[in-house]
């Protein structure tokens, strides 16, 4: 019961989860520095607004199913995150 939860091999998708924050946030500072330097930004915030949500919807659908069917009831924040 002294292990971490990343090492079963259920949750190995939680192992790509700071990669994939990184690069959404990465692709927001883009878009801003765009913004801020009189650069036409619709492509970047459009892809950045795009991959951080989609990224985000992932992320409380993992957090559901560790959760299993205690985070379906609406006492855990990975439910009221996708309502």
């Amino acid at each position: 019961m002294d292990q971490l939860i990343l090492n079963y091999l259920s949750f190995v998708s939680l192992k790509h989860e700071p990669t994939t924050y990184e690069a959404a946030r990465l692709l927001t500072w883009k878009a801003a520095w765009e913004a801020d330097n009189g650069m036409d930004n619709t492509i970047s915030a459009s892809c950045a607004k795009a991959f951080a949500t989609d990224y985000g919807m992932k992320t409380a659908s993992d957090a559901l199913q560790i959760f299993g069917g205690y985070g379906y009831t609406t006492n855990f924040f990975c439910k009221r995150t996708i309502l």
